[in-house]
């Protein structure tokens, strides 16, 4: 069936629906290319942006956590150890959302990067802990080579205030030249031991705050020298005015001499420590960095590629509106012009009618409404030419009898 065949009311309805059609194909088109720049967008909030923020949350974090964690190795606050370890949880939690990222979109160098930071991250907390307690324990051992130091002097000081006060008595009792002579050898030896003493004490001071094995290389050989110092003190000393002194001092001098090699020893490995948290501190902030810049190329990356799709989205909405309504207009003007046409030569037709030329014939063959107007008018035509004729031959019938 031709389209010219169809009602005129089918026919504006057909005219309508495909005009919704188009509209509705060239809205899906556009909608498809809405959906292309939403996934960009969201490609660049979600996964390139939020990737960078926490890629530089991390670098932060680690810095933070150098800095108080030096802080803390410094000046031994708690507030700065407990800030420390506050900021190790918290660059953890950002090591966590960038594989949360990484895992959404399956970005595996993210992952692969993120994966070393964190176990760097754990060595380098443990690291942390172990140099917090031999920081503890070196606290603990100066406590203690103070204490067993100060008792070193003490018995000396009160062991030669026993040797003057005896001296003293011996002249008031006229004791002869070699009695005195006796406590003046153990006054001296006294006083040797704690002039040693007070070296060894001074060198310990400077080896805690130099730490350059210096001071400790000369106090290795001060302290055996003072342990001589007891045999020499107890070889010249009766028993029980000897023994005082060297029970006391010699036990506490050996548990000073353990405390401070302890100490060196905390030390030495707390220099370790340090250079092994530098290291993985280090290897966190490169890993951070890297997948900063990575994600920063990757931002670049998306922002053109978002915006390349943005314009093509651009060009097909456009195209779609402007498509849609050409095709509107053609079809608006196609069905007019199938439905105004026949309707004028119509119009034509039945002026030439009432003008009285009844020789013409509506030439339209459609099956609508107006080729039924069509056909009616052309019956009409034919019957007026049947009466017309008819009456002409009556009338010349009527003149040939009047005649």
């Amino acid at each position: 069936m031709s389209i010219h065949d169809l009602k005129i009311k089918t026919k504006i309805l057909t005219g309508a629906m495909l005009l919704v059609l188009i509209t509705v194909i060239f809205g899906v088109l556009a909608y498809l290319y809405m959906g292309k720049v939403s996934d960009a967008l969201f490609g660049i909030t979600d996964n390139n942006a939020k990737a960078v923020e926490y890629a530089t949350g991390v670098e932060r974090m680690a810095l933070l956590t150098i800095m108080e964690e030096k802080n803390y190795l410094l000046h031994e606050k708690d507030e700065a150890h407990q800030r420390a370890e506050a900021n190790v949880k918290e660059l953890l939690g950002y090591l966590g959302k960038v594989d949360q990222i990484a895992g959404t979109y399956n970005n595996q160098e993210l992952l692969a990067q993120s994966k070393t930071a964190r176990q760097d991250t754990i060595l380098y907390a443990e690291e942390y802990r172990k140099g917090v307690a031999a920081l503890k324990s070196n606290k603990e051992l100066v406590k203690t080579m103070n204490e067993k130091g100060q008792i070193v002097i003490d018995a000396a000081e009160k062991f030669m205030g026993m040797q003057e006060k005896a001296y003293a008595d011996a002249i008031t009792q006229g004791a002869d030249a070699k009695v005195l002579d006796a406590y003046v050898q153990r006054y001296n030896a006294t006083v040797a031991i704690r002039i040693k003493a007070n070296q060894i004490i001074r060198l310990e001071k400077e080896e805690v705050n130099y730490k350059d094995r210096v001071a400790w290389n000369r106090m290795q050989g001060l302290l055996p020298e003072l342990m001589r110092l007891y045999d020499d003190l107890e070889n010249i000393s009766p028993a029980d005015a000897g023994q005082q002194l060297i029970a006391a001092a010699r036990p506490a001098t050996a548990e000073y001499e353990q405390a401070a090699k302890n100490w060196i020893s905390n030390d030495t490995d707390l220099t370790a420590i340090l250079k092994r948290m530098a290291d993985y501190g280090d290897t966190v902030i490169k890993a951070a960095q890297t997948a900063e810049g990575k994600g920063y190329q990757a931002l670049e990356a998306a922002r053109v590629s978002a915006q390349s799709v943005v314009k093509e989205a651009v060009i097909i909405i456009i195209s779609t509106i402007a498509i849609s309504v050409v095709l509107g207009v053609l079809i608006a003007l196609f069905l007019a012009s199938i439905i105004t046409k026949p309707v004028i030569r119509g119009v034509a037709f039945a002026s030439s009618v009432a003008e009285g030329d009844l020789s013409q014939q509506l030439d339209i063959d459609q099956k609508d409404e107006i080729g039924q107007l069509a056909n009616a008018l052309n019956g009409m035509v034919r019957q007026l030419r049947q009466i017309v004729s008819e009456v002409r031959v009556g009338a010349d019938n009527l003149s040939s009898a009047s005649s």
